[in-house]
This record gives structure tokens, C-alpha cells and sequence, in this order.
């Protein structure tokens, strides 16, 4: 009896480690991917595989921290053993040089694990516009700023500057020296910058218009502030 009775707290032990180890785990091939270098406006496609090598079902969520990459889970189960793919889109219209983008895998693992998967690389500009953001600084009612921005063709496509808009019209001037760039050409865009009449900040966004067929539209934006009056303090 005594033999009997070891025997049936033998196994109710055995069932109670056997079940106090049978989680689900998560197990990522390749965490990281590296794109290497492409042309600005081109997509990048990855896919992670995730895997359970635990003994009960992995139950998974997946988020991209930006809007410009798209991302597909082939199942949110996956059974002990099995793998699951994560499909990741990386669109790089609006970003330029060394880019890093992260999604965020949430688990049903012990203590909820978080894990990132990473997508870097490098994106060359095929317009080079510099700079594309202009910060001025301070600048009277009464003065103006006159800025050089340089544009370079660094694709392998020729295009034309076709039209080019500037909102608030009033507050900006400009001179294209040329608007037909050839693979490797550079022109030069003058700009001159007048505060407006009234308010305190300096805020324009000058539009290129183009026939490219990856860049129809090129913004380069400009802030700054309007210099207070000294005698209207004094008043």
C-alpha cells in the first residue's frame, strides 16, 4: 500500500512540473533585416518566421510603429512545433538615407514577452533637394532672406521641373536656373523670403512640380519667426 500510494504522488508530481513547464515559446529566425540600398520611392518586402517551441499554442500580435510599413500575419496561433510568417512592406517614398523601422511582436508567453523585428538600410535620394527644410531663424517686417537651394539628379531617369507653387504667395520669391535635369545634373532654386504682414511666424511651403514618374510633386518648407517691433514693446 505504502508502495502504491508513493507511486500516485510520484506521478501527480511528474503532472504538476510537466504542466508548470508547458508554455508556449517564441523563437525568430532572423530578428533583424538589412535592405541594403535602394532608390527612394521603391517598397521592400521581408518576411520573419516566428516558431513555437513550446508545448501549448502561442498566440501572437503584430505592430508596425510607422505607417509607411504594411505588415501581414499568415495566423495569430501557432501550434507547438509549427511557425508562422510575418510579412513586412517597407515603403520608402518619404524617407531618405539610414532608415530603421521596428515591429512590435506581442505574445502570450510567460510574462508577456515583447519582441522587435528591425528593418534598416539605406535610401538614396533620386531628387536631392538641399536643404529641404529651411529654418531662418528671426527675420524684421521690414527685411527679406534670399536662400540657394541646390537640386541634383541622382537617379538614372531625366526629368523637368515643370511648374513650381508657393503658399503663402506674397511671402515668397524665387528663380529656377534650370528646369531640365539629366541623370547627375544640378540646378539651383533662389529663393527670397519676406515675413508676412502680419503674425508673428514665418511659415511657407514652396512645391515642385515634376514629370517624374516616382516624384510628380517635391515640397521644401520654410519656418521662422517675425522679429517684435522694439517701439510697440515700449508702448
Amino acid at each position: 500500500m505504502k508502495l502504491y500510494i508513493n507511486l500516485i504522488i510520484l506521478i501527480i508530481f511528474c503532472l504538476i512540473i510537466t504542466n508548470a513547464f508547458a508554455d508556449p515559446q517564441i523563437e525568430i529566425e532572423e530578428s533583424e533585416y538589412d535592405f541594403g540600398e535602394i532608390l527612394q520611392g521603391e517598397k521592400v518586402t521581408h518576411i520573419f518566421i516566428l516558431k513555437n517551441i513550446g508545448d501549448e499554442i502561442l498566440t501572437v500580435k503584430v505592430r508596425a510603429h510607422c505607417g509607411c510599413t504594411a505588415i501581414l500575419l499568415s495566423s495569430n496561433e501557432i501550434l507547438p512545433n509549427e511557425t508562422a510568417e510575418v510579412k513586412a512592406i517597407f515603403d520608402s517614398a518619404n524617407f531618405r538615407k539610414n532608415v530603421t523601422k521596428l515591429i512590435t511582436i506581442h505574445s502570450n508567453t510567460p510574462n508577456n514577452t515583447m519582441l522587435d523585428l528591425k528593418i534598416t538600410g539605406f535610401v538614396i535620394e533620386e531628387i536631392e533637394v538641399n536643404p529641404y527644410r529651411l529654418m531662418i531663424g528671426q527675420l524684421r517686417r521690414d527685411e527679406s532672406q534670399h536662400i540657394t537651394i541646390t537640386i541634383i539628379n541622382r537617379g538614372e531617369i531625366p526629368f523637368s521641373i515643370l511648374d513650381i507653387e508657393a503658399i503663402p504667395t506674397q511671402c515668397v520669391n524665387y528663380n529656377l536656373m534650370e528646369n531640365e535635369l539629366a541623370p547627375g545634373d544640378t540646378t539651383s532654386l533662389e529663393l527670397e523670403i519676406t515675413p508676412p504682414s502680419k503674425g508673428d511666424y514665418i511659415y511657407a511651403i514652396i512645391t515642385l512640380k515634376t514629370n517624374h514618374p516616382r516624384h510628380p510633386e517635391i515640397e521644401i518648407t520654410v519656418n521662422g519667426f517675425v522679429q517684435k517691433d522694439d517701439k510697440m514693446e515700449e508702448n
